[in-house]
């Protein structure tokens, strides 16, 4: 258990989704995401379905068409789909059909509200890291399929501030309270 689990988290390491995030969390992540496999030509949900995951491509291409444009693009092994309705909470906005056997790791709307409410640093980068992610797709349905994309790693986030907590002393009558540094 704790070798696959080893594994998940060297994967999730690589993604750029999760680009940003510290060692212990992505112990926390790997806890919650559920690694699924699919063959070739597997619809993985439909236009206009309800949102309740989004996945982060593992292995393998999944195709993504709407009924109105057809194919719109190929997600490649690292990107991310379904974080629209998932955050929105609106229907699907397009279809996404596998090219090839392809693995992925999936997070449930559930689990993902739970990450974002507990774990406020987890919530920051990766709605960060979404919001990257949700520009290159605008750049690639405005430009095609687009070598221009935005990198996370570019964007560096300031370290999470120490919590200062103040110091309460003792003595005769009213507390004092002075702040600590």
């Amino acid at each position: 258990m704790a070798d696959a689990r080893s594994k998940i988290i060297a994967i999730l390491k690589k993604i750029p989704l999760f680009t940003g995030l510290y060692e212990d969390e992505f112990v926390i992540l790997s806890s919650l995401f559920i690694a699924k496999e699919f063959q070739p030509e597997r619809i993985i949900f439909r236009e206009t379905d309800a949102s309740m995951c989004m996945y982060v491509l593992l292995a393998g291409a999944v195709e993504l068409s709407t009924i109105e444009s057809g194919p719109i693009y190929t997600l490649k092994p690292g990107e991310i789909f379904g974080e629209i309705g998932l955050i929105s909470q609106n229907p699907r906005t397009a279809t996404a059909k596998t090219a090839v056997k392809t693995a992925l790791m999936e997070i449930t709307r559930e689990d993902y509200n739970t990450l974002m409410s507990k774990y406020p640093h987890i919530s920051n980068i990766m709605m960060r890291n979404i919001a990257l992610s949700l520009s290159n797709h605008i750049v690639r349905m405005t430009n095609g399929d687009s070598t221009e994309v935005v990198d996370p790693k570019k964007y560096k986030m300031r370290e999470p501030r120490p919590v200062v907590r103040p110091k309460i002393e003792k003595k005769d009558g009213p507390k004092v309270v002075k702040r600590a540094g």
